[in-house]
């Protein structure tokens, strides 16, 4: 196998000479484009034209193969004699074209045309480092840029930085800067912009540039893509009901462009008394809890976006909500087992992570409970898909925690215990398949 993968590239080359060989023996020339020019049309913007090779045989079908150095070669092929480019230009830019010929099904290259662009002028260390930026979506969507920098190690302490950016066609220079203690321009927010988050293919082009009595300042450039780095607005409208010591938090998906679907959320559960916290995680619009409201909790809720939907920034935690009370009284938190279905679990709790938690929360401030191996099993649970109508389903319906799970600690059912017997097994979000798949699982009888 070696020796024919090591072959057939030699004997691929051959073949490409000899049908170059060929053509000329036809008086069919393979000529470069001719005019080849770089020009500057926008911030970050290349804009790359040629012509074809007047002396070029035009009875047959011609493309071009570009390549772009950013700062890699980034090849493309195009019919079209023009082309646009985004990319960071203060180190400079270089680009190279060739002609492609198609003859009989084959493809024939003709030898490289270059064309440089030279880096702006400035002095080493005088441009900003550390560049970030942040957008904030509004209610109406509207968007604001905020972005910080460091001044250059090199830069006077008279430099003055200048903040641009562009998005699409529009360029916009910063008029709101914040600033360091040598009133250097170290900070810009735009508080309504263009940008739409939504816009995946998009991106924001940053500039700045600078100027200094002493010495030349060189600008720097930087690409965002504005929805990966968005804030995440937090959940809106969170309210927490409690009867007969069960918890119900319900939220509403934080303003935004995009899908209720695409949204994940952490809850950050504080016991005040023993000063212990739980983050939970689930991607749906509520979350229960069986609490002893002789304990005293406090509530907060953030939100994301999901990687498969473009994942931002964290939003900020919601404000606090708190319920119960400190007295001094012994208080388990697990998680509340699924409604009631055809079939039922056997005995235990199937909780929303695939069995009963083992965290005890104890108001004596004792901390009880510990998994299976003598560890704390974190609750970093996803709700499982008995509580969901949507979203991913695990690979197999958890075991009932009358069945021993193993340890691994990650919730959701993405490494806890499946019964053997039905681990193939799917429990889809429809009474018929549930029902089935619960009469399956209480005929297991022990973990992976």
């Amino acid at each position: 196998m070696a020796i024919v993968v090591s072959i057939f590239p030699v004997l691929f080359w051959r073949m490409m000479e000899f049908q170059a060989n060929l053509l000329q023996a036809k008086g069919i020339q393979i000529l470069p484009p001719v005019n080849f020019t770089l020009t500057v049309s926008a911030l970050a913007e290349v804009l790359l034209q040629w012509k074809p090779n007047p002396d070029q045989e035009k009875n047959h079908t011609v493309e071009y193969n570009v390549e772009i150095m950013t700062p890699e070669w980034e090849p493309y092929e195009t019919k079209k004699t023009c082309s646009t480019r985004t990319a960071v230009l203060h180190n400079g830019f270089s680009a190279r074209i060739r002609t492609l010929l198609l003859y009989n099904n084959l493809q024939i290259e003709s030898n490289w045309v270059t064309a440089k662009l030279q880096a702006p002028p400035g002095a080493v260390d005088t441009s900003v480092t550390n560049l970030s930026c942040v957008i904030y979506t509004a209610i109406d969507n509207t968007a604001s840029l905020h972005c910080t920098w460091l001044a250059g190690k090199e830069a006077p302490e008279d430099t003055k930085y200048f903040l641009f950016y562009r998005y699409n066609s529009y360029t916009e220079e910063c008029q709101e800067y914040s600033k360091d203690k040598w009133e250097r321009n170290i900070g810009c927010r735009f508080s309504n912009t263009y940008i739409k988050t939504s816009e995946i293919d998009e991106v924001i082009v940053i500039h700045i540039n600078g100027s200094s009595k002493y010495t030349a300042i060189k600008p720097f450039e930087q690409l965002f893509n504005p929805h990966a780095i968005e804030k995440v607005n937090p959940p809106r409208n969170v309210t927490v009901f409690l009867k007969q010591n069960n918890l119900l938090i319900t939220w509403e998906m934080p303003a935004s462009s995009f899908l209720e679907d695409c949204f994940e959320y952490e809850l950050n559960i504080y016991n005040w008394k023993m000063d212990y916290r739980q983050i939970l995680e689930t991607t749906l619009n509520s979350f229960s809890l069986s609490i002893d409201d002789t304990c005293r909790f406090s509530i907060q809720i953030r939100a994301n976006r999901q990687s498969w939907c473009s994942e931002g920034f964290w939003s900020d935690w919601t404000e606090p909500l708190y319920i119960g009370k400190n007295q001094n009284h012994a208080v388990a938190v697990s998680l509340l087992p699924p409604p009631r279905l055809a079939a039922p679990i056997s005995s235990g709790v199937a909780s929303l992570g695939g069995g009963r938690s083992e965290v005890d929360m104890a108001c004596s401030g004792r901390r009880q409970g510990r998994g299976k191996l003598g560890r704390r099993v974190p609750l970093r649970a996803t709700p499982h898909p008995l509580l969901a109508a949507r979203g991913p389903l695990p690979p197999a319906f958890p075991c009932p925690s009358s069945l021993r799970l193993n340890t691994g600690g990650d919730w959701g059912g993405r490494r806890s215990g499946h019964c053997s017997r039905c681990r193939r097994k799917w429990c889809l979000p429809n009474p018929s398949a549930l029902g089935d798949c619960l009469g399956r699982l209480n005929g297991c009888t022990g973990p992976d």
